[in-house]
């Protein structure tokens, strides 16, 4: 399928269509050359590990410590050790994308390749002995396809190396296209197709693409269309298949905790019946000049108008890349950039804005800006954007912004790579798009040698009126308008300290990071709000970054933004809190910022209007989003009482009549050291991350003592109930809950986590309820998830599905719930929930900023900041009476919440 972090690449990221890489701050970089002794194009060591490996057509050893290596089938292979943790993660991406459908050009015949390809039936195995063994190895396994390629990819821990490599070669190289599945995953895609259609963004981007690009097969959406994909029959996919899943036309990454020789013997093993082919000259269609100025409008039920303005630019070899990369920071990376500060804060023109500048390594490059604005505010915005972005072909960006721009690229290139997965995606990328592992680091060299007048230079060959492509979005009716490395130090245990003022501090070191995360989480959110106060925890900490006695918001961003840092604070249910993220030599400035704004925040009222403006046209937006506006649905009536009925945005009516007052009233009683838990996790000393914040919390004193409210009991619900509501969506949206637990069950989490597996995955798709609605072509996607709070929460289960299938699906949940309450679960079953239960543990606990976070939460719940450490021993402690347990105390009467088109009656 296609996921969300593609289309986002696609649509927000460069450059290679889908990359924004980050480059080295000057300095860091410059002492990184002298130090490791590198150069792109140095080579240290051509020769195999050891020469009896065969099949092998070339190998070279790169100082930057990635190992590359063709066979002589055609297979090109990037290895690149990562000890950091447990976790190895391989991406199998063939060109095979959008562009390059051939006869089928504009069908989507390549997504609908990759849906059946993916963990599809193969000469080796069947469908379901695949996913057997992704659940036996807790395989994190998914794929995409971007206009370029298609990539498979599978991440999992060390031990289980050898199994996914397998499972790539064979996916890749020996499936059958079997009938069966060819029609269900037909079905699958054409539902998406019909979903994605209504959503605004996809609407908008796909639009704009057709806008900008008359010729070239970019122009093509990835799901193709609608008549053109119903009539693609099974040969056709078959043939698909055999033209472009060829050796000779793949890449195969591998990122993590493995040796390489032992690897790569066995991916040599794997492939080695794979057959080299010839594969066709490709020749893309030449995207002609544009001569004027095109502009097209598209009426939508939408509530909100969404804006793109396109520029043709470059593609991915031209040395004007790196200019136009640096003037996208420039006009909107951060809230000190030129639109962010000018469009969206100081005009309060639009609700957001941004920009990016897509280069593949093809002529079709475009660099884009996107907003969501009031329909009545679309003219004076497009003015305002225009001016903004032409001013730069006039004048010199300033010293400042263009450093900023090079700090912020830089630490980018930190944060994507800080994981196995990163890495391996970073990797996977390089070599599909540029066909070299180290052009990340490439163009890490050239954007450091970007000057003021390149940036003026590029601005004035592509910022011109005559290139520019305007696609509104609009509610209807509306008028038209590396070398030799010293092994990792040791990650150190966390250490806690209780400041005098009563701050909880969690300090961890993490060496191999070269980051270092700050987390501040106060009990907060909608759990200590009363029903005229919904959305005033959001409000309040979206105000926390707007000033402080010390520092406009401005300055704030800059401060972090030139150093390549970032900070936000955000509300959700049970808290409000503070997140950054600074490279290690920053530490010290990103503590002090981050103290600064707890302890000394203004709230300045012009602040306040334009970011309760942002909220309200947030909480519209909302009813766009079927997802949303379900969920939303589903919480109201499955609470009474309990504060989570209320959404953390908060209602246009309370949000509307909040007063600066009412902020400082509600942060003053609630910013209070013993109400503060603070996690710094990171490449850090230990005693010199103590001693900088005890300097700096020192006079951090709350109001009086911490009183917190008394939370009000949620009555049980004592029958199963049915609510339904209608939208403007094509699709249904089914919601189902039942009263769930609270964070202090610890026992029974672990075994409803087990029970999540069963049925749905847990966060992947798989389980009882994906195997039976998606097997049967009912849902396009269906999950079950846990929530749990400091109040009891809900066990729920949710499906995007279609109108006439919405009773169906209801059906087949209960006889799934009922199945868990009266049935043990066999003993392999139990075996691979468990290991995929710890494998995501393990899979979302990689980073430095995830683990701080996870550890500052457990220990403001009261649980302990490890009780994270306990998860693997409790998981493997489940036992199917446990299974049948929770499911019989939990799983009793439920909810079913129903959102439908309109027009269109359901029934129970």
């Amino acid at each position: 399928m296609i996921s969300k972090e593609e289309i986002k690449s696609h649509f927000h990221i460069s450059p290679l269509g889908s990359l924004k890489w980050g480059v080295i701050l000057i300095v860091i970089f410059s002492v990184f050359l002298i130090l490791c002794d590198w150069a792109i194009s140095e080579v240290v060591d051509s020769r195999p590990p050891t020469a009896d490996i065969q099949h092998l057509a070339y190998l070279t050893r790169h100082a930057s410590g990635v190992l590359e290596a063709g066979l002589d089938n055609g297979l090109k292979v990037v290895l690149k050790e990562n000890h950091a943790s447990k976790v190895v993660t391989a991406y199998l991406s063939v060109r095979a994308g959008t562009i390059y459908e051939g006869e089928y050009l504009g069908s989507g015949i390549a997504h609908l390749t990759e849906h059946i390809v993916s963990g599809g039936s193969t000469r080796k195995r069947t469908e379901a002995q695949s996913e057997k063994i992704l659940d036996a190895i807790g395989g994190v396994s998914n794929a995409y396809t971007s206009r370029d390629y298609i990539t498979y990819f599978i991440s999992t821990t060390s031990e289980d190396t050898d199994k996914i490599i397998d499972l790539l070669a064979d996916w890749a190289t020996n499936c059958l296209i079997a009938e069966k599945e060819f029609q269900r995953e037909l079905a699958v895609v054409k539902r998406e197709q019909s979903m994605r259609s209504g959503e605004p963004g996809y609407l908008l981007h796909t639009s704009a693409l057709e806008n900008v690009f008359k010729v070239h097969p970019t122009r093509f959406p990835i799901m193709g269309y609608s008549s053109l994909l119903s009539r693609i029959k099974r040969e056709d996919v078959e043939a698909h298949y055999k033209g472009t899943h060829n050796p000779a036309n793949m890449v195969l990454v591998v990122v993590g905790d493995f040796e390489e020789e032992e690897v790569l013997r066995l991916i040599i093993e794997a492939f080695k019946q794979a057959e080299r082919r010839p594969l066709p000259a490709v020749e893309f269609a030449s995207e002609p000049l544009q001569l004027g100025l095109r502009r097209r409008e598209i009426e939508a039920p939408v509530s909100v108008s969404y804006l793109r303005m396109d520029f043709r630019t470059v593609p991915l070899f031209h040395d004007d890349l790196y200019p136009l990369d640096v003037a996208s920071f420039i006009l909107s990376r951060g809230a000190s950039s030129r639109l962010v500060r000018r469009i969206r804060d100081e005009l309060k023109l639009v609700s957001a804005i941004e920009t990016w500048s897509v280069t593949p390594p093809y002529d079709a490059g475009y660099f884009a800006v996107y907003a969501v604005l009031k329909p009545e505010k679309l003219r004076a915005a497009e003015a305002a954007i225009l001016e903004e972005i032409y001013a730069l072909r006039q004048d010199l960006v300033s010293e400042e912004e263009l450093a900023k721009a090079q700090a912020q690229m830089a630490a980018e290139l930190f944060y994507e790579t800080e994981t196995a997965t990163g890495e391996a995606r970073v990797l996977a990328r390089d070599m599909m798009s540029a066909h070299n592992p180290n052009f990340s680091k490439y163009y890490v060299e050239n954007i450091q040698k970007v000057k003021r007048e390149d940036v003026r230079r590029a601005a004035q060959a592509y910022f011109r009126p005559r290139s520019l492509s305007i696609t509104v979005l609009k509610p209807q009716g509306l008028p038209a308008a590396a070398g030799e490395f010293a092994p990792p130090e040791e990650v150190s245990k966390v250490k806690k300290i209780v400041l005098d003022s009563g701050i909880r501090v969690l300090l961890k070191r993490i060496p191999y990071t070269s980051t270092v995360s700050l987390q501040a989480y106060f009990l907060g959110g909608v759990r200590l709000e009363d029903e005229t106060e919904a959305g005033l925890s959001h409000l309040t900490a979206q105000m926390l970054l707007k000033g402080t006695e010390k520092r406009s918001g401005l300055e704030i961003a800059r401060a972090l933004e030139t150093r390549g840092g970032e900070i936000i604070a955000s509300s959700g249910n049970n808290t409000f809190y503070f997140s950054a993220r600074v490279l290690k030599e920053d530490f010290p400035l990103g503590i002090e910022i981050l103290a600064d704004c707890i302890k000394n925040s203004t709230f300045p009222e012009e602040e306040l209007e334009k970011v309760r403006e942002r909220t309200l046209i947030g909480l519209r937006a909302q009813k766009d989003d079927a997802m949303a506006a379900g969920l939303r649905f589903f919480r109201e009536n499955f609470f009474k009482v309990s504060p989570y009925r209320k959404d953390s945005l908060g209602r246009e009516e309370t949000v509307a009549g909040f007063t600066r007052q009412d902020l400082i009233s509600f942060y003053s009683r609630y910013a209070h050291p013993a109400n503060v838990v603070l996690a710094i996790f990171g490449d850090i000393d230990l005693s010199r991350a103590e001693k900088v914040v005890r300097e700096n919390f020192a006079d951090f004193e709350g109001e009086g003592t911490l009183s917190l409210p008394r939370i009000p009991s949620e009555p049980p619900l004592t029958q199963n109930k049915r609510v339904q509501t209608t939208s403007e969506k094509e699709e249904a949206v089914v919601f189902i809950g039942f009263p769930g637990m609270a964070f202090e069950m610890r026992n029974d989490r672990y075994a409803m986590d087990v029970l999540d597996a069963v049925i749905s995955g847990i966060n992947y798709p798989g389980g009882w309820l994906h195997n039976e609605l998606r097997g049967r072509g009912l849902v396009y996607v269906v999950h079950a998830y846990n929530f749990v709070g400091l109040e009891p929460g809900y066990f729920g289960i949710y499906a995007l599905t279609q109108p006439e299938a919405v009773d169906e699906v209801v059906r087949v949940v209960d006889e799934a719930i009922e199945r868990i309450k009266t049935q043990d679960v066999a003993l392999e079953e139990l075996r691979r929930a468990k290991t995929i239960c710890v494998t995501n543990f393990v899979m979302e606990h990689q980073r430095a900023q995830d683990m701080a976070r996870v550890a500052a939460l457990n220990e403001l719940y009261g649980l302990g900041y490890d009780f994270g450490d306990a998860y693997t021993k409790g998981i493997s402690e489940v036992e199917p009476e446990d299974i049948r347990r929770v499911a019989q105390k939990y799983l009793t009467r439920r909810l079913v919440a129903i959102t439908l088109p309109e027009n269109i009656k359901g029934g129970e």
